[in-house]
């Protein structure tokens, strides 16, 4: 997509690579999905369930993001969240990234949506609001409303198609001069088997397994789990009761093949004219 006036890209934060190598065991509990809660099974619009067990699982992912990063945000945008700025985040969970910066920039104002009600609704600092709201479809945010924008994650709810309405309600919502982090996933294998490959796609790197190894494996196990309803179709179509054994063969392929995460962070700035 091509922006009318386009945001203006820092590639020194193009790719911040972390290279993940899960190279130990780690036990393997395959839940019962048929006792989890989901948002909109019917419609897709969100993957994932929003559960207790979900909601443990995000706060477990948001820890192993600002471990990989090094920070909640980008090393080049530090310091450009600036006392009185309007910062939101997109998709925003269980609020946790919002409750962290709201400590670390307090005298900021941060605003948190998400298309599920679970982020928290007691005792919050006086600088933080959270609201539900689709952002694949347009926000109800004036244009030049913020300094900062957050969008984490989101590549597992937003599909191809939506892309474009989220990057134009990006730009309209952004100040002049206001910058945009976006922070994902890159799902990566060597010499995965066809079981590993099902579920894993892209070219191979290195590096030696570590705690945060174990921890992003156990976040990856987990959402697996709560993904069932919605990828058993293309996994095992004619066997779903296979489901669950395909997926322990996946993580001990992850595991014997080394297979890796790659995470990703991008910046942008809109134009000041």
């Amino acid at each position: 997509m091509v922006l009318d006036t386009p945001l203006s890209i820092d590639t020194q934060d193009l790719l911040t690579d972390q290279n993940i190598c899960f190279n130990q065991p780690l036990p393997i509990a395959i839940l019962n999905p048929s006792n989890r809660k989901y948002h909109d099974l019917e419609s897709r619009t969100y993957g994932l369930p929003c559960d207790e067990e979900e909601l443990d699982r995000l706060n477990l992912q948001h820890s192993n993001f600002v471990t990989v990063f090094d920070g909640l945000v980008l090393n080049s945008v530090k310091n450009d969240i600036r006392p009185g700025s309007k910062v939101i985040d997109l998709g925003c969970g269980t609020g946790a990234w919002i409750l962290d910066m709201a400590k670390a920039y307090p005298d900021s104002k941060f605003f948190g949506v998400d298309i599920a009600d679970v982020f928290p609704k007691h005792d919050l600092p006086p600088n933080i609001s959270f609201s539900i709201m689709d952002i694949s479809k347009p926000l109800t945010f004036e244009k030049n409303s913020f300094d900062f924008i957050n969008a984490r994650l989101i590549i597992v709810s937003i599909t191809e198609e939506r892309w474009p309405t989220i990057l134009k309600e990006c730009y309209n919502i952004l100040k002049p001069g206001g910058l945009v982090q976006f922070m994902e996933y890159d799902h990566i294998a060597s010499n995965g088997d066809e079981n590993t490959m099902r579920f894993v796609r892209g070219p191979s790197i290195d590096a030696d397994g570590t705690e945060l190894s174990k921890r992003i494996l156990e976040n990856w196990t987990r959402a697996l789990i709560g993904f069932r309803p919605f990828i058993l179709p293309f996994i095992c179509p004619n066997d779903p009761d296979s489901y669950d054994l395909l997926l322990e063969e996946n993580i001990k392929g992850c595991i014997e093949q080394r297979w890796f995460k790659q995470a990703v962070g991008v910046t942008g700035m809109k134009p000041l004219v």
